[in-house]
């Protein structure tokens, strides 16, 4: 399996002071307050360091059920094959989520899990049993952690998470927290979509049903018809939808106020929005490899940050007309920000413009990067892929593309 490297200024994707981190790191054994457990067994060839810290009092209340629990969770954590890792999730979220089947996963590991594990350790902080289910709670953490009275330095506690631990048939699995932090929550069906809603929010149901009625118009213009349910979770801020997937706290890899389910089954939204156009676009364009690609065409059909299409662009063009090689290697630098989706917003609406829908269609397959840092490698793969659609070269793909820009 190949590697992803893990890049060397990290920092800068954490927004913390470079010095801080080092490629590296001295380990030490910490004081009585917590109690260091270092193991190693092979994997794939490798000798990986499974390290993880305990709280005193998980320490010290820690007995054979729950360390056989704790052991299953450390090392999906380390695991770096995905078929092991899933093959100790429980099977009703793979069947929900399939390969988002561990919520909060693939938003803080975006870089190689190993290398981020021992930049950002984990620590167990607490082991909670409630029958046979366990659920445990992990802090994400630099291990040298200074306090500053400046706020803003006080950023090496990355996020806390919280997992469950369940046995079915005789053994442990490991299970998502959201059954239990929605079961409450009120519900509302459209033909499509099941709003499932925090309580402190009153459901609108005509807003529902323009929400079903968007989805219904999307398929007809992707030409693909949308026969399965979709769960839709609306909540009233991003720190709540944050809870339900998993993350306690979350200063690195949490959502922001929505996100949608790559297999187009599921939806949440921490704004209390019911008609989400952006995440709504993603449930039937989904699958596409290319994140610039997925967000633009999301962009461009649903708009993003509650701001439509016309408005975004309009900004876009503001900040960055006339686009060239270095505004967009700039801009691609973070991936995760509106100017990129706004970009793959501009180039799908170029590809619409002159082959229409069908033109997305022939450039859905390109190809993508996992690993967050290729915000680049992604552009110019979908770069690569509309010259030859269109058959131009890139001098006139700027040309185009600022002449979107400049109406």
């Amino acid at each position: 399996m190949s590697k992803k490297t893990f890049p060397h200024n990290f920092a800068t994707y954490l927004q913390l002071p470079y010095q801080q981190i080092t490629t590296t790191m001295t380990y030490k054994y910490i004081t009585t307050l917590f109690l260091v457990i270092v193991l190693s067994t092979p994997l794939l060839s490798e000798e990986v360091n499974k390290e993880y810290y305990l709280h005193s009092i998980v320490q010290q209340t820690i007995r054979e059920d729950k360390q056989k629990a704790l052991d299953l969770w450390i090392d999906f954590l380390y695991e770096t094959n995905d078929t092991i890792r899933r093959s100790n999730w429980v099977a009703s979220d793979i069947d929900k989520y399939e390969d988002d089947y561990c919520l909060f996963q693939n938003s803080y590991f975006q870089f190689d899990r190993v290398t981020q594990l021992s930049y950002f350790v984990p620590f167990i902080l607490s082991i909670e049993k409630n029958n046979s289910d366990y659920t445990i709670r992990t802090m994400f953490m630099q291990k040298e952690v200074k306090l500053s009275d400046i706020g803003k330095d006080n950023q090496q506690i990355t996020s806390i998470v919280k997992v469950k631990v369940v046995e079915e048939n005789g053994r442990l699995y490991l299970k998502n927290v959201i059954d239990d932090e929605v079961k409450k929550w009120n519900k509302y069906s459209t033909k499509n979509i099941n709003y499932i809603v925090n309580n402190d929010i009153a459901i609108d149901t005509a807003k529902c049903n323009e929400a079903q009625k968007f989805l219904d118009e999307t398929s007809k213009i992707w030409e693909k018809p949308l026969t399965q349910s979709v769960d839709y979770y609306v909540s009233n801020s991003p720190e709540s939808i944050n809870r339900i997937v998993g993350f306690d706290f979350s200063f690195y890899g949490g959502f922001g106020n929505g996100m949608a389910g790559r297999n187009g089954r599921y939806l949440f939204v921490g704004n209390g929005d019911f008609t989400y156009y952006h995440e709504l676009v993603h449930l039937v364009f989904n699958g596409a490899a290319n994140r610039l690609l997925s967000e633009g065409i999301a962009t461009y059909l649903g708009g993003t940050n509650e701001k439509t299409y016309a408005e975004v662009k309009s900004d876009f063009q503001k900040e960055h007309y006339p686009l060239d090689s270095a505004k967009i290697t700039e801009i691609s630098i973070y991936p995760g920000q509106r100017s990129y989706y706004v970009l793959g917003s501009i180039i799908c609406e170029l590809v619409v413009n002159e082959k229409g829908i069908a033109g997305i269609k022939s450039i859905w397959d390109t190809a993508g990067y996992d690993d967050f840092s290729n915000g680049l490698a992604d552009y110019n793969t979908l770069r690569e892929r509309t010259q030859q659609l269109l058959d131009i070269d890139e001098t006139e793909l700027y040309k185009r593309v600022n002449n979107i820009l400049s109406q």
